[in-house]
């Protein structure tokens, strides 16, 4: 069964009732299939799938996020509290106000729509309302949700008050996610859990992807229900010359990302240019995809980055770690997207893959539409980590040449 979409423009009256979309970057214009639909939707096995080919807007159309912030909070107010480091998430209240999570103080920061900070929560301990390690962080309406490493979720009152807080059960070796909760819409969160390390590794030198346990919780914390597993990290398991193995980050390794709208959940694994949607119970619901989108890597690519880590004297490091980086395989793609986001309209967001030392300039994201279709790119300012998209702005934390980091309000045109 397949039928045609119509194509949806910035100005577009026709919208499906679909959360599930998927981007492709690189390939303007219409491809050489001249009046062919750009979105056309099948079936597969009673899940529903969308595949775009070609963006809809034209050069000249699109939303615009604008370089020049509206608000830094490193520089609306002097002190420790507008001082930033490792921040793990950032959002917007109803009256305009902004929730900071500070990784270093392990706290929530508040501050009014101006910049000025009004008020602070949290702290580094083990009892009620404080953090061993902050690693994800979201918001259900004005009430906030706290993720520790250790599994443990923290709710906040609008007047941070502390709700309550219960543990995700978490098997040995096992951690929460950094940016892996996330509100449902229904009172319920998402959270995912992956393996620190893996043990008792027997094989060759591989590439292996390590994946992730997903748990539905409501927000009482009396059930936390698996729903499934997410595809994770990739990790480089290197066996050295002498007999030891150890894990690491490989150049150009995937990862995956979650992310929730109005009950329903978004996982993305950067294989492809493919996201999936699950239902609340983690049912697939529907895949969308850009058929034949290249993601070619070319060798040359890869040996720049390799060169970059490598040490100038290689005496000085360890011979275990010189082989780690010289023993790392070379793959034939790049991962499809680097992040993932969902702005109030149920658009999906997708941040390009760039290695270190590709990074020159802004960041071109590409675009779903509410309905599936690929809309085309917006510019994000360079250096800039988004944490939240909102109808006319965007939240992120930006890095300057120091390594300070900012966060920031930028205003977002949708025209």
């Amino acid at each position: 069964m397949r039928h045609e979409v119509e194509p949806i423009g910035r100005h577009g009256h026709r919208v499906l009732p679909a959360l599930f979309l998927i981007f492709g970057a690189a390939c303007a214009g219409d491809g050489g299939q001249g009046d062919a639909p750009s979105t056309t939707v099948g079936d597969s096995a009673g899940i529903e799938i969308v595949e775009s080919t070609r963006p809809l807007w034209s050069d000249s159309d699109g939303w615009r996020v604008e370089s020049a912030p509206v608000l830094d909070l490193s520089a609306s107010g002097a002190g420790p509290n507008h001082e930033f480091f490792q921040v793990r998430g950032m959002r917007r209240l109803s009256d305009g106000s902004l929730a900071v999570a500070n990784g270093s103080s392990n706290e929530v920061r508040l501050y009014s729509a101006d910049g000025s900070h009004t008020a602070s929560l949290g702290g580094e301990g083990d009892g009620p309302g404080e953090f061993r390690a902050i690693v994800g962080f979201d918001n259900a309406g004005d009430s906030l949700i706290v993720l520790d490493a250790n599994g443990r979720v923290t709710f906040f009152a609008p007047d941070l008050a502390l709700l309550g807080t219960f543990s995700v059960p978490l098997p040995s070796g096992v951690i929460a996610e950094s940016n892996a909760v996330a509100h449902l819409g229904n009172g319920e969160i998402v959270v995912e859990t992956r393996t620190r390390f893996m043990f008792g590794y027997e094989g060759e030198s591989a590439i292996l992807r390590q994946p992730g346990g997903l748990f539905r919780v409501d927000a009482a914390g009396e059930s936390a229900d698996s729903i499934g597993v997410t595809a994770g990290n990739e990790v480089f398991m290197h066996v050295s010359s002498g007999g030891g193995a150890f894990a690491g980050p490989p150049l150009f390794g995937r990862d995956a990302f979650v992310a929730t709208h109005a009950g329903r959940i978004l996982l993305g694994d950067a294989i492809d240019m493919q996201v999936e949607e699950w239902t609340a119970d983690g049912a697939p619901a529907r895949i969308l995809r850009i058929p034949g989108y290249s993601l070619e890597l070319s060798a040359d690519a890869f040996e720049r980055e390799r060169e970059a880590l490598m040490p100038e004297d290689p005496t000085e490091v360890r011979p275990m770690n010189l082989e780690f980086l010289q023993d790392m395989p070379v793959p034939d793609r790049r991962p499809a997207y680097a992040d993932m986001k969902v702005d109030p309209t149920g658009a999906i967001w997708l941040r390009p893959f760039l290695a270190p030392n590709e990074r020159d300039g802004p960041e071109t994201w590409q675009v779903l539409g509410p309905d599936g279709a690929w809309l085309g790119g917006v510019e994000i300012p360079a250096d800039l980590s988004v944490m939240q998209i909102g109808m006319d702005f965007v939240l992120g934390v930006y890095r300057d040449e120091l390594d300070v980091e900012h966060p920031r309000v930028l205003d977002l045109d949708r025209n």
